[in-house]
């Protein structure tokens, strides 16, 4: 089942009484792990508030088709990133996609999530790879780690970095130009503490959540 924007709300929004603002999610959670008994599909919804004066129409569109290209290696699992100012189920990350660095949230990389599993991230929208980037740290949301090892400042001063054993370019949370993520990384997204799941019961169109 595919989760967009303009579909997907007011059937989220029905488990939140359609209030979503004041109807907040006490635990934190910034994710859904959504079965559906219908079709057998499976999907990671990841709501995001993309922000700033970089996050154009085009630009948000990009990174989240950018996202929800992602090869997951299993077709009965499905990335779904919702781009809205509303929460989910009480559920929103904020990315920040605007000029320049923030240094004091993301220290030396002066572009990340606020933590693994975190809910605020920061992308420096002038970056050539800002659209890879803003995909790259989606991911961060739900959990997902990165599989990269920092190497040294190259001779003009950007990050350089080799992949980790068992992980090449290929992959998004090796290099941010990656178009895979493996099983073992979306059990990432499934069992993370940050995540809410989900069930969509047979005969039904509308999950419930615990």
């Amino acid at each position: 089942m595919d989760y967009d924007a303009s579909a997907s709300a007011s059937s989220f929004y029905t488990y939140v009484r359609n209030d979503p603002t004041n109807m907040t999610d006490p635990r934190g959670t910034d994710a859904l792990w959504i079965v559906d008994q219908n079709t057998g599909q499976t999907t990671l919804v990841i709501p995001v508030d993309i922000t700033g004066s970089g996050a154009t129409t085009g630009n948000v569109t990009s990174i989240i088709n950018r996202v929800n290209s992602i090869d997951t290696g299993a077709s009965s699992v499905k990335i779904q990133t919702i781009a809205t100012d509303k929460p989910i189920n009480g559920i929103l990350n904020r990315m920040d996609f605007s000029p320049g660095y923030n240094k004091t949230m993301c220290g030396d990389p002066r572009e990340c999530v606020n933590k693994l599993g975190g809910d605020v991230a920061h992308i420096n929208s002038a970056n050539p790879d800002s659209i890879d980037a803003a995909a790259h740290d989606i991911f961060h949301f739900p959990g997902i780690e990165d599989q990269y090892q920092e190497g040294p400042r190259d001779a003009q001063g950007n990050r350089t970095s080799t992949p980790k054993p068992g992980y090449n370019n290929t992959n998004i949370m090796t290099s941010r130009s990656g178009t895979k993520l493996n099983p073992a990384q979306i059990s990432e997204g499934q069992t993370n503490k940050t995540t809410k799941h989900c069930i969509i019961q047979t005969g039904s169109r509308i999950p419930t959540c615990n």
